[in-house]
């Protein structure tokens, strides 16, 4: 059941109306183990009432297309929602989960989404393409060309690269055919984008511009203000060093947060004390929101872009400019 089948709008307006009529509709959900619910996590809400355990997916914030007049009473029903033994809420990311401890003050698990479909459909292939290093493309028009004149420029280079338009499959492309390059150069587009996960899955070796991580992780869906409500439009805490250089604070600040984790019982969202003098509730610098994608909070950009998958996954090949990809390219031979 997706917004667009069901008429979404409606159905949050008119909630009162809504749930005893879904619950008519759907009566085999009473039959249910457990039930699933997110994107948006509002769905939560109809399936509340049926009598079996909630799992909560968070992938965007809890507000996502919840009317402003109704945001404030959804998010006291959510708090007591997953503060119930019974229901589980879980993120996709390790940076989703340290997002919702700012907003809401809740701990909660992430999981790391993997796509095995994936894997068994394409596995790494590089003697097909030995030469051609695939680069994927997402608002940045720029990077194929800036590559292609480095590799122009240095005429001992033995390869080139491929842009996914370039290729005859185009936007249909099989896997199996994504896995034929000798690698892969990834715009580090969102926190965690599945097609991460797909690359990822088919061992291809992942290049990606670490050094520009705060510019490209945090323009997008999962770091905008608007679907979390007014509360994300807080600008967090700013704890600036009188020493630019002593960056001890951050390490303090992270240690203390996931010390201070109740391993004993991780699937329990536990609520703070003050619970409503937030956000933010930890001590965390800065927020993992922004409201303007085009101007970037630097700093506050630059400390959550480390927690996002691009900055946490073992295994992927970071740059800091060009002149050291394209000499990653030459010095990696197919079996390292």
């Amino acid at each position: 059941m997706t917004p667009e089948v069901y008429n979404f709008g409606p159905l949050v307006i008119e909630t009162s109306q809504v749930l005893p009529r879904f619950q008519q509709l759907f009566p085999e959900l009473r039959q249910m183990d457990m039930l699933a619910c997110g994107h948006p996590l509002y769905w939560c809400r109809l399936l509340a009432n049926f009598g079996a355990p909630l799992l909560g997916i968070w992938d965007m914030s809890h507000q996502l297309w919840v009317p402003e007049e109704l945001q404030d009473q959804w998010t006291e029903d959510f708090l007591e929602l997953f503060h119930r033994k019974e229901n589980v809420l879980l993120t996709m990311s390790a940076h989703n989960s340290f997002q919702v401890r700012w907003l809401l003050g809740l701990k909660v698990p992430y999981f790391q989404p993997i796509t095995p479909d994936v894997s068994l459909e394409a596995r790494y292939a590089p003697e097909v393409r030995p030469q051609e290093v695939f680069v994927s493309r997402f608002n940045t028009p720029y990077d194929v060309e800036l590559l292609r004149r480095f590799a122009e420029a240095a005429a001992i280079l033995p390869f080139r690269f491929v842009s996914w338009e370039e290729m005859p499959c185009g936007k249909h492309c099989s896997k199996a055919q994504l896995a034929q390059f000798r690698g892969s150069v990834l715009c580090a587009y969102d926190t965690g984008p599945l097609k991460l996960a797909e690359f990822y899955a088919m061992a291809i070796p992942i290049f990606i511009f670490s050094g520009g991580l705060w510019r490209t992780t945090m323009r997008w869906a999962r770091a905008d203000a608007k679907p979390a409500g007014p509360v994300a439009f807080s600008l967090g805490r700013d704890f600036r060093d009188p020493h630019p250089k002593n960056f001890q604070w951050l390490e303090r600040a992270l240690r203390n947060e996931t010390e201070s984790l109740h391993w004993e019982d991780p699937w329990h969202p536990q609520l703070t004390p003050d619970l409503y003098q937030g956000p933010p509730y930890v001590d965390l610098p800065y927020s993992p929101y922004f409201q303007d994608r085009a101007e970037l909070i630097t700093p506050g950009a630059a400390f959550w872009a480390q927690l996002t998958d691009w900055a946490l996954l073992p295994h992927l090949l970071r740059y800091e400019s060009v002149p050291q990809l394209l000499q990653m390219l030459l010095d990696l031979s197919l079996d390292q």
